[in-house]
Protein backbone atom coordinates (compact mmCIF):
# COMPACT_ATOMS: atom_id res chain seq x y z
CA UNK A 1 0.00 0.00 0.00
CA UNK A 2 0.97 3.23 -0.61
CA UNK A 3 0.68 6.67 0.59
CA UNK A 4 0.17 10.14 -1.12
CA UNK A 5 0.31 13.72 0.52
CA UNK A 6 -0.25 16.90 -1.39
CA UNK A 7 -0.71 20.55 -0.15
CA UNK A 8 -3.73 22.03 -1.26
CA UNK A 9 -4.38 25.77 -0.40
CA UNK A 10 -7.01 26.29 1.90
CA UNK A 11 -10.10 28.23 0.13
CA UNK A 12 -11.90 29.30 3.56
CA UNK A 13 -14.94 30.12 1.85
CA UNK A 14 -15.10 26.83 -0.24
CA UNK A 15 -14.45 24.83 3.44
CA UNK A 16 -17.44 26.95 4.74
CA UNK A 17 -19.86 26.56 1.86
CA UNK A 18 -19.15 22.60 2.19
CA UNK A 19 -20.01 22.49 5.84
CA UNK A 20 -23.56 23.77 5.76
CA UNK A 21 -24.31 21.49 2.83
CA UNK A 22 -23.09 18.55 5.05
CA UNK A 23 -24.97 19.88 8.09
CA UNK A 24 -28.44 20.74 5.59
CA UNK A 25 -27.96 17.02 4.50
CA UNK A 26 -27.83 15.61 8.22
CA UNK A 27 -30.79 17.59 9.09
CA UNK A 28 -32.48 16.68 6.34
CA UNK A 29 -32.04 13.17 7.01
CA UNK A 30 -33.03 13.59 10.75
CA UNK A 31 -36.29 14.83 9.71
CA UNK A 32 -36.92 12.34 7.10
CA UNK A 33 -36.76 14.61 4.52
CA UNK A 34 -35.81 13.99 0.77
CA UNK A 35 -33.41 16.56 -0.70
CA UNK A 36 -33.81 17.86 -4.37
CA UNK A 37 -31.55 16.41 -7.01
CA UNK A 38 -28.92 18.06 -8.31
CA UNK A 39 -29.81 17.85 -11.39
CA UNK A 40 -32.79 17.36 -13.29
CA UNK A 41 -32.12 14.70 -15.63
CA UNK A 42 -29.65 11.34 -15.17
CA UNK A 43 -27.68 12.62 -18.24
CA UNK A 44 -26.73 15.74 -16.28
CA UNK A 45 -22.74 16.52 -16.45
CA UNK A 46 -23.47 16.81 -12.87
CA UNK A 47 -24.89 12.57 -13.20
CA UNK A 48 -22.71 11.00 -15.87
CA UNK A 49 -19.10 13.25 -15.63
CA UNK A 50 -17.46 15.37 -17.59
CA UNK A 51 -16.81 19.41 -18.02
CA UNK A 52 -19.44 22.30 -17.31
CA UNK A 53 -19.07 25.87 -16.60
CA UNK A 54 -15.11 25.10 -16.80
CA UNK A 55 -15.19 22.21 -13.86
CA UNK A 56 -14.99 18.89 -14.30
CA UNK A 57 -17.16 16.72 -12.48
CA UNK A 58 -16.34 13.17 -11.89
CA UNK A 59 -19.42 10.71 -12.65
CA UNK A 60 -21.66 10.66 -9.30
CA UNK A 61 -21.15 7.51 -7.71
CA UNK A 62 -24.76 7.85 -6.33
CA UNK A 63 -26.43 8.16 -9.99
CA UNK A 64 -27.90 4.53 -10.08
CA UNK A 65 -29.25 4.59 -6.84
CA UNK A 66 -30.83 8.12 -7.50
CA UNK A 67 -32.17 7.41 -10.54
CA UNK A 68 -33.01 3.45 -10.49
Amino acid sequence: MELHAELVPFDAHLAQEMSDRAVAVVRASEAGEWLPRAAAEPTAVLCRGGMAAGKWHAPCAWAKRCWG
